[in-house]
Order: C-alpha cells, then structure tokens, then sequence
C-alpha cells in the first residue's frame, strides 16, 4: 500500500466501513495524506485520536455520508 499512497491525493481506509476493521493508519500519515474512515475503528483508537488532535485532515465518516466526504475533499485543494 506504500506505493499506491506515494501516488494518491486522499486515502479512504475501506475496511473501517464494516465491523471489521482496516488497515493501520500509520502508513497515509507518514504521507501527509487527508484520510477518511468509516465508524469501525475500534482497533485503531490511539492513533485516531493522535490524529484528531494534529493538524492533519481526518474524517470519520457513516457510509451514508461517504460521498458527501469525498466531494469535499476533492472540491477544495487547500482542505486536501
């Protein structure tokens, strides 16, 4: 996944969108990525909440709201 983030603009953690879970945050940070994530993010607490109190851009988002999330993200450069 390394590679794939060097290349990207915003990272959507997909496994957090159900009960069990996603991958480890710590990869898009070191890339300084926006990351979005669904409400299961139970094993991932301590880095949430480091990232909610950095300046870094972390949305915690239902699916319901996902797409509202993304075209936010991809509407404003600055916010990316």
């Amino acid at each position: 996944l390394n590679r794939l983030y060097s290349y990207s603009d915003i990272v959507l953690i997909g496994g957090t969108f159900e009960p069990f879970g996603g991958h480890s945050l710590i990869d898009p940070v070191r890339f300084s990525l926006p990351i979005i994530l669904g409400e299961s993010y139970n094993h991932q607490i301590p880095a949430v909440e480091i990232l909610k109190k950095s300046n870094g851009c972390l949305i915690v988002s239902s699916n319901e709201k996902l797409k509202d999330q993304l075209n936010k993200l991809l509407a404003d450069e600055e916010l990316r």
